[in-house]
């Protein structure tokens, strides 16, 4: 804890602590329920919009004569254009807030984003997390999905080999705990990607009463975060 020269700042000094956690809290809450808000709007109108297209266009292609072959090629090439559209308006969904994780829990969402981006990175997974999966509290769930999401971000640009995600419930912590081998640096590159990605997971952890650790064994990384089980869990 930072000390001053007076004795009054010093006393009052664990409250001002106090009150930047929870305004990060709420930052972090505004932040959230801003991009779920933006999430929804994408899936129910620029989601319904772009559907709706691509039925007209399929309708258009069956009632078309089979005369109008250039007019059939030039529908199709804009069927497939509106169903990259629809694909790039559903990414953008999940980027903004994972529907995964408000219909099927933080374990579901963590399990499908993890697969997907070891897939798309060409890396080894190994997930090790509850089953049957516990009821997190909403921000314990969303800040959870967010150090995860960050921090396999993280391992992804440092080139990282293998990833292990494991995430243990127990009386006192949750901890999320996040390994990676095969990186040619080892986490030693402070680049500003970097930096800010620890700095926000930080951020989430510190704000849930928790903390997070770094450790780097020989050719790995390895990053656990805790907070604790009455903050974590629901009820």
């Amino acid at each position: 804890m930072t000390e001053s020269a007076n004795p009054a700042v010093d006393k009052q000094w664990p409250t001002v602590e106090r009150r930047k956690q929870v305004g990060v809290i709420d930052w972090q809450s505004t932040v959230e329920r801003d991009k779920a808000t933006l999430a929804r709007s994408l899936h129910d109108n620029t989601g319904g919009l772009l559907v709706a297209a691509v039925m007209d266009i399929v309708w258009a292609q069956i009632h078309l004569p089979d005369a109008a072959m250039e007019v059939k090629e030039r529908l199709v090439r804009a069927r497939a254009a509106l169903e990259v559209a629809i694909d790039l308006n559903r990414r953008m969904i999940e980027d903004l807030h994972p529907t995964l994780l408000d219909n099927f829990g933080l374990i579901a969402a963590l399990k499908w984003h993890f697969a997907e981006a070891c897939k798309s990175a060409n890396m080894s997974c190994d997930q090790h997390l509850p089953d049957p999966s516990p009821s997190f509290s909403p921000p314990a769930a969303i800040a959870l999905y967010r150090i995860a999401q960050t921090l396999i971000a993280v391992m992804v640009s440092h080139h990282a080999q293998a990833v292990r995600m494991d995430l243990n419930v127990a009386s006192e912590f949750v901890t999320l705990t996040m390994r990676c081998d095969g990186m040619p640096d080892n986490f030693t590159r402070e680049d500003d990607t970097t930096i800010d990605a620890l700095a926000s997971v930080t951020g989430r952890v510190k704000a849930l009463g928790g903390d997070m650790q770094v450790d780097a064994p020989q050719g790995a990384t390895v990053i656990a975060c805790r907070i604790p089980t009455n903050k974590a869990l629901s009820g």
